[in-house]
């Protein structure tokens, strides 16, 4: 099925959905579809429509207290580049706007500031001070480091931590490298890719297997589903494939998830709505 195809469809009944679970796992297949298999402007295009249902669900009276959390990740999921969209979130998070049958917990706290350091947001370092100084725990620490990386004025300092693989736990590097690639950063992130591939195979060979799984799990390059990144895939495996056997695996891996996102854009993009 065409993917906006899908989408339309979810957007017609996601607000009838009364089960929590089912709640849950299309609010997860629309970040995915979202992420990998749309174009940019169906990208602004859903998160602004996802963004509007996920405020009225959480405004409705109606909405009980578990899928309104549910409804809030998706908000905060689909405030992309729009300054109407992350004043919103900022006055959540300023306790400006608020709900009934809602908690902003520090969990949901650090979700805003995590994605506003992803918009490069003004006010995005004040917040992530302010945070940090209300939670001063591992989890903080480790949402503190989702929040830096996700910011682009810090991605040459993250990618060059991720690289060392030192001096932090493996649960730091892990949660970090989730705030490392946000959609609506591409542009400015396009020259990862070729980091990606000229750091592989040295992460391989001198880090431990299970850091070495982390790192590539969380950071190949994905979301550049094009035929150049898929070129650049196909000869790096081609040069890698007498050297570690689970570095092969996950290049195989990974290839075959850009071709089968190749695939799917390219299939729908002259359909009736496009993609």
């Amino acid at each position: 099925m065409n993917p906006t195809d899908f989408l339309n469809l979810i957007l017609e009944n996601i607000g009838k959905e009364e089960n929590l679970l089912s709640l849950e796992k299309i609010i997860i297949r629309i970040k995915t579809i979202l992420t990998y298999y749309v174009n940019d402007e169906s990208f602004r295009k859903y998160c602004d429509k996802f963004f509007d249902l996920s405020f009225e669900k959480l405004k409705d009276k109606k909405t009980d207290f578990d899928k309104k959390n549910l409804w809030f990740s998706l908000l905060v999921f689909s405030a992309d580049n729009s300054e109407k969209k992350a004043e919103k979130i900022v006055s959540i998070l300023e306790g400006k706007i608020n709900f009934e049958n809602f908690e902003l917990d520090r969990d949901k706290r650090w979700a805003i500031v995590i994605r506003l350091n992803s918009l490069n947001h003004e006010k995005a370092e004040e917040f992530l001070e302010k945070e940090k100084e209300k939670d001063k725990s591992d989890r903080g620490e480790k949402m503190a480091a989702v929040s830096e990386a996700s910011n682009i004025k810090n991605k040459a300092k993250y990618w060059n931590l991720f690289v060392s693989g030192k001096g932090k736990s493996l649960d730091f590097f892990r949660d970090s490298m989730q705030g490392f690639y946000w959609r609506n950063q591409k542009k400015e992130l396009r020259g990862y890719v070729d980091l990606f591939f000229r750091n592989i195979r040295e992460i391989f060979e001198k880090l431990v297997n299970y850091y070495a799984k982390i790192f590539f799990t969380n950071l190949f390059p994905l979301i550049y589903a094009e035929e150049n990144t898929l070129k650049k895939a196909k000869i790096h495996l081609e040069e890698f494939k007498d050297s570690n056997e689970l570095l092969v695996k996950d290049m195989k891996e990974g290839i075959d998830n850009l071709e089968r996102a190749l695939k799917i854009l390219e299939k729908y993009k002259n359909g009736p709505d496009g993609i």
